[in-house]
């Protein structure tokens, strides 16, 4: 398999690097055409014709810089670097998530998009499915491997490649046709917010939000709500005031040019539980847990697929990569533990904190 590799980060990011190093798992050849400099929030844009010339810096036989986009990247290493098509291309690692939003502005999307653009070289690995025989070639195997070969294989990969583990979710589910798995549908919840006429129901919402208080919000952060959003679904002002101030917010500097912590106010945003990316996943076995401000519209199938995944696991088992069953990650298996068990949080009222009540709310 020929791969090429580019990003928004720039030629000498850390990302890179391990993008290259999982690919070298799987790829017979390996070509590197990347920014030159940080191009983050390039999006789909081009230098070219602008700037009428761009810049190639080679660094290796199958590595080069370029002074522009990561698209520009993409359209260079296809018409003037590369002897062949790749066979497959890969943006990132990037340095944060690209979820939400992001995606209309990310350089890393951008790149991947341009690629797209040439099916001659992208639809033999954007199909819905892949044979068998293609995943075990991936994986190294042939066609008369046996099944513990397989599993043993697959597992070693997925070490490199599991979204959890900072891996391609769609590269992982192609994998997964080595052993025919195929995620469930996802439970179709009656969802009062659902259709034009639909409205949020504010009592299920703050029951939400205690269960996040309470279970989530101990791994996972929501970057984007302030604390004075909650009026919207029905905290009255003073207790947002009183939310806010439980939280320690960094602040400064002050007029000794020093930081310091004080209590939040309702225009603060909530506080992540982890400083950095690299704390996060030391704590969540190597996995960093995504930010839940926009995770209904980040995912397919939104509110289904979240309700499904939290009510979805068979058990509280893990494998050797401690990795979990759940029929409806894309994968079958993922590095959250079960978060939600009976009676964890105690609801006002006559509601009962059961895993399906917590998970709707």
């Amino acid at each position: 398999m020929i791969i090429l590799i580019t990003n928004d980060d720039g030629f000498g990011s850390e990302g890179i690097k391990l993008l290259k190093e999982i690919a070298r798992s799987f790829a017979s050849e390996i070509w590197i055409v990347a920014p030159d400099t940080d191009r983050s929030g390039a999006a789909r844009s081009l230098d070219y014709p602008v700037k009428q010339s761009i810049g190639i810096n080679q660094h290796s036989e199958r590595e080069f810089s370029v002074s522009g986009t990561p698209a520009d990247c993409v359209i260079i290493a296809l018409n003037k670097v590369m002897n062949k098509k790749p066979d497959l291309i890969l943006s990132g690692v990037n340095i944060g998530s690209n979820v939400g939003d992001d995606i209309c502005y990310s350089g890393t999307i951008g790149a991947v998009m341009e690629g797209a653009a040439s099916r001659s070289y992208t639809e033999n690995y954007t199909g819905d499915n892949m044979s068998k025989d293609e995943a075990l070639k991936i994986l190294g195997l042939n066609p008369e491997a046996s099944q513990n070969e397989i599993n043993k294989a697959y597992q070693n990969l997925m070490k490199l490649v599991h979204p959890d583990k900072g891996g391609s979710e769609y590269f992982a589910q192609k994998l997964n046709a080595a052993q025919e798995f195929k995620p469930s549908p996802n439970k179709k919840m009656d969802w009062k917010f659902d259709g034009i006429t639909g409205s949020f129901d504010r009592e299920s919402i703050q029951r939400g939000y205690k269960v996040y208080k309470e279970v989530c919000a101990a791994c996972h952060s929501m970057n984007r709500i302030a604390f004075r959003n909650l009026q919207d679904v029905g905290f009255s002002e003073e207790d947002i005031k009183q939310i806010a101030a439980s939280y320690q917010v960094k602040d400064g500097p002050n007029d000794l040019g020093e930081m310091f912590d004080r209590p939040g106010v309702p225009s603060d945003y909530f506080i992540a539980p982890f400083d950095t990316k690299e704390a996060a996943a030391a704590s969540n076995n190597g996995a960093v847990p995504p930010d839940l401000s926009l995770i209904i519209k980040a995912r397919h199938d939104g509110a289904n697929y979240v309700y499904s995944l939290l009510t979805g696991y068979q058990n509280g088992e893990h494998d050797e990569n401690d990795l979990y069953f759940n029929p409806y990650f894309s994968t079958g298996r993922l590095a959250m533990a079960p978060p939600l068990s009976e009676g964890m949080v105690e609801y006002d009222g006559a509601r009962q904190a059961t895993v399906e009540n917590m998970a709707y709310d």
